[in-house]
């Protein structure tokens, strides 16, 4: 073959060596997409469904304490008042949620409605949660016995070794009028027989509470002609009777932190109305000494009558968490307990802590009973007393008449 013959046999083969490279390269290219269809993971592009999620509200009325509401058995939502509140953690759509109550408020029963289903493609708004008193056996007129001191209140099982029964009470007479006024929280535990009301002086918001001081129970320290009069024998004398008292006491909505000493008299109102003493005695006299005549529910009266407290009110607390008062200074005082049942292992110099509480899932300052010893070299030294105050405000006091 010549020389022009090879090169046209060359120029005629190479094209065509060429095409068939490529289509075979085509097929692999083919045949890998085919196989990526099926399942390879190589060389793919994989597409997800996204799946919205809405949020579950709910509805609270009628509640007087702490209610602990759950969806789904979890995301636990703490409130303290009526209101409307929603869970943190949304619900896909598609997915079931249950509201229950996981804590009943102290002596009431929460009831859920419309409390489950299935989440469609919109926010739940409808869950209801109703909340009312579940004792019936609050003392009224005709059951008291005379004694209107207890109208309003209930016993509950937990009682003192000395004889004191836990009390609850009834405050449901009051509380629109309070809420009117723009309270909430622990404001709305204490008794009708507070008066509560917010006022403006110097330009500044005071809750001005009025008491009596009278206590809301039976009593060694009433007179003995009184329906309310219970014979009880104490380690230590006190001739004095209760004698009705008129306290008003401003209380600032805004506390500052400007810690104050504590003067004798009256440093705060229990939420029973009984006035709340620091932790000194009269002038001469050894408070750990003068402890022994306090009556079976932790008060006794001072010489003009005024019934008070300086340590364990156990119609109020006994051994917990529960809400005692506030003080001069705006600061809520508590019992022994965290809101968790420890004792507290913090506490400040006055006396308090900054945690949550049973009234607030938020941390607030606080006080809570503290336990102090006589560190004197008398008859009483080295015994220990729970005590409401250290004899220091946290912050500046209020204005007070009849303190």
């Amino acid at each position: 073959m010549g020389q022009n013959a090879l090169n046209r046999s060359l120029r005629i083969a190479y094209p065509l060596t060429l095409a068939a490279t490529l289509g075979l390269l085509g097929a692999c290219q083919k045949s890998d997409s085919s196989s990526s269809d099926s399942g390879s993971t190589t060389g793919t592009t994989t597409s997800t469904v996204s799946t919205t999620s809405y949020t579950v509200g709910v509805t609270v009325t009628g509640l007087s304490g702490t209610v602990v509401l759950q969806n789904n058995g979890g995301d636990n939502l703490s409130e303290t008042s009526d209101g409307t509140y929603t869970f943190a953690t949304s619900v896909a759509s598609g997915s079931a949620y249950a509201v229950t109550v996981l804590t009943q408020p102290t002596d009431q029963t929460c009831s859920v409605t419309s409390g489950s289903g299935t989440m469609g493609n919109a926010n739940v708004t409808d869950v209801a949660v109703a909340c009312t008193s579940s004792s019936t056996n609050f003392y009224t007129t005709a059951t008291d016995g005379g004694c209107a001191a207890l109208d309003n209140t209930a016993p509950t099982a937990t009682k003192t070794d000395t004889g004191c029964t836990l009390l609850t009470r009834d405050v449901s007479s009051c509380k629109a009028t309070r809420e009117a006024a723009g309270l909430s929280g622990a404001w709305l535990k204490f008794s009708c027989n507070v008066g509560l009301a917010v006022v403006t002086i110097g330009g500044k918001q005071y809750v001005q509470v009025t008491s009596k001081s009278e206590p809301d129970y039976k009593s060694k320290y009433w007179s003995n002609t009184d329906a309310c009069y219970q014979a009880y024998t104490t380690a230590f004398p006190d001739p004095n009777t209760i004698a009705e008292k008129s306290i008003v006491m401003n209380v600032p909505m805004t506390p500052d932190t400007t810690n104050t000493a504590q003067s004798l008299g009256t440093v705060g109102i229990a939420l029973n109305g009984v006035a709340i003493y620091d932790n000194q005695a009269a002038p001469g006299d050894d408070i750990f000494e003068e402890a022994g005549s306090f009556d079976e529910c932790g008060g006794h009266p001072q010489g003009q009558g005024v019934y008070h407290y300086h340590g364990d009110p156990y119609a109020i607390s006994n051994n917990d968490s529960n809400l005692i008062g506030v003080m001069r200074d705006g600061y809520f005082i508590y019992g022994r307990k965290n809101v968790d049942g420890t004792e507290p292992t913090n506490l400040d110099a006055q006396g308090g802590q900054t945690s949550t509480t049973v009234d607030s899932d938020v941390a607030v300052y606080h006080y809570n009973l503290n336990p102090q010893t006589d560190t004197g070299s008398g008859t009483y030294a080295g015994q220990t007393q729970y005590f409401l105050t250290t004899g220091t405000y946290h912050g500046s006091p209020g204005t007070c008449t009849g303190c």
